[in-house]
């Protein structure tokens, strides 16, 4: 309750607060005056009242500030997380991608290998076609001087033949 004092009847009205809030008058008693240190106390009750209301009130506010933060904080998060998850995923596939990189790069190295061991083979091969081709030209190189040879001893008994007739 409020005391206040009407200049008119010189009378104290007593105001009671309703929520702190709503200010209803309710009575108009008089009050004598050796009651008139207890309205000024009972003021002074009332309006440090008032300023705790109005405390409460802006705790009320900030709480609610900090509550609507903490849910905007909260939403950021899971966002942050389902972020991180696909970044996770796709680093996984990453990983499989290279892995499976590897693997054909290593079929590679097992043809090139293969490869190079038929080009060795084919090597060796054509070496030996050119030591055989080589054998082969020196034998027709003996052959055609045993020809030779051959056709002169012919023609000799050709000569021969020739003047015993």
């Amino acid at each position: 309750m409020i005391f206040v004092m009407d200049r008119e009847t010189q009378n104290i009205i007593s105001l009671e607060v309703f929520h702190f809030r709503t200010l209803r008058i309710a009575t108009a008693l008089p009050v004598p005056p050796s009651q008139m240190g207890v309205c000024y106390a009972l003021n002074q009750i009332t309006s440090i009242m008032q300023e705790l209301s109005a405390d409460v009130q802006n705790a009320v506010d900030s709480t609610n500030a900090a509550a609507e933060s903490v849910k905007a904080q909260d939403i950021l998060i899971r966002e942050t997380a389902d972020t991180f998850e696909e970044i996770g995923e796709n680093v996984g596939n990453l990983i499989g991608r290279f892995n499976d990189i590897g693997t054909s790069i290593e079929a590679i190295g097992r043809s090139a290998t293969e490869i190079n061991n038929n080009i060795a083979s084919l090597a060796a091969t054509s070496e030996e076609v050119a030591s055989l081709s080589s054998m082969g030209e020196e034998g027709a190189r003996t052959a055609v001087e045993k020809f030779d040879e051959f056709d002169i001893l012919l023609k000799g008994i050709y000569d021969q033949a020739q003047r015993l007739k």
